[in-house]
């Protein structure tokens, strides 16, 4: 009996050790390099021929005293698109280097689509989507932002609600500063009048005068002249602008809920995908599409870790049929768990998925035209004497 089952044994053997071999191989090929690219910074580079990916990590250490995270326009406006490559040389010089660099939000035509705080300033409204904060000293925060602008005046009158440079409809009032390029855009009737800033090029987020100029001639596309804002009022809202007279004097208070830091720069995106260390797409609450969250895209995430020291920014590649397929977010979140994550946020994704390692990009943006002039990026800058 003994030698008619050695055969067999002997069979099934070599042929357990062959689907080892071929599993343990499928394993190997999952292909995970890294290198120091900065104080405090690692990049890591992996390709997965087994799941057709290619994935692009830099993990930060943001309690590295050489690191400060910022926040960049394309070109310094709300006007115009730059690749994230541009942004990122433009923005190296004198005794600081861009380490990193990623594409942020979703734009609307040029201009990003939700709230964009560059070093305390605030360019843009939020939309009601999730993004990521920082304050001076790193510290990052994911949630879904809501600021809130009113305009107050000595006698007690207050204009509430405005949003900085968002498209104006009859049931809103915008303040439209320099940033947002020559003119307020064509817009539903209503009326505008011109604002002194009273020497602020930008909208900073704390308590500053403004005073009231002259009523615009035009009452749909306003010129915003340089060095002046203009504040324009919908219909439902001209019994307001009214009341205004050259001269008055307003104060304008800006509050960013939640408000458990003091922000210094942040993106928008959405949706979130993890939250408190568990995979949570949240594209319902956030209102993204339906069916949004189950294709398979390029994508691009951010997130940090529980203690809020190690900031991730990641860039999975797509679109490219033997390379890399894209992931899903359900995929992305997961991804984001495995580089140790506790939070994480989904960026604009798509052909505007771009990842630059110290002036160099580094992942395959999947559009034929080449890497995609996006309307802001998030950086990662070193302070110390050269980039590794």
């Amino acid at each position: 009996m003994k030698n008619k089952l050695r055969p067999f044994l002997l069979k099934f053997t070599q042929c357990f050790l062959v689907v080892l071999s071929v599993f343990n191989l499928a394993q190997a090929e999952r292909k995970v390099t890294e290198k120091p690219v900065g104080p405090g910074c690692t990049f890591i580079e992996v390709f997965d021929p087994d799941q057709c990916l290619g994935i692009y990590i830099l993990k930060v250490d943001l309690s590295n005293e050489y690191i400060m995270i910022d926040s960049v326009l394309a070109h310094d406006s709300l006007t115009g698109r730059e690749t994230v490559l541009d942004m990122s040389q433009r923005k190296t010089g004198l005794g600081h280097q861009v380490v990193g660099a990623v594409n942020a939000d979703y734009f609307y035509v040029t201009a990003p689509s939700g709230l964009t705080v560059n070093r305390g300033h605030l360019s843009r409204s939020a939309r009601g989507w999730a993004g990521i904060a920082f304050s001076e000293n790193n510290k990052p925060l994911i949630a879904v932002f809501r600021d809130k602008v009113t305009a107050s005046a000595p006698d007690g009158r207050e204009i509430s609600d405005l949003s900085i440079n968002k498209p104006r409809n009859n049931g809103n009032i915008v303040l439209y500063t320099g940033l947002y390029g020559d003119t307020t855009g064509s817009m539903t009737d209503g009326k505008a009048v011109l604002i002194d800033p009273n020497g602020n090029s930008f909208v900073p987020l704390k308590g500053f005068n403004i005073i009231v100029g002259r009523v615009c001639s035009l009452p749909r596309q306003n010129i915003i002249p340089r060095g002046k804002w203009v504040l324009s009022f919908g219909w439902d809202f001209l019994n307001i602008m009214n009341k205004l007279s050259p001269g008055y004097k307003l104060t304008l208070d800006i509050s960013i809920k939640p408000d458990s830091m003091n922000i210094y720069n942040a993106v928008s995106g959405g949706p979130r995908i993890l939250r408190s260390g568990k995979v949570s797409v949240e594209s319902n609450k956030e209102g993204q599409r339906e069916g949004f969250d189950r294709e398979k895209h390029p994508r691009t995430a951010v997130g940090y870790s529980q203690d809020k020291r190690f900031l991730v920014i990641a860039v999975i590649d797509g679109r490219q049929p033997g390379y890399s397929r894209g992931v899903d977010l359900y995929e992305l979140a997961g991804l984001m768990l495995e580089f140790g994550c506790y939070e994480a946020l989904n960026l604009d994704g798509g052909g505007s998925s771009t990842l630059v390692i110290c002036n160099k990009i580094v992942n395959n943006p999947s559009d034929h035209t080449g890497p995609r002039p996006v309307a802001n990026a998030l950086l990662v800058i070193s302070t110390a004497p050269d980039c590794i």
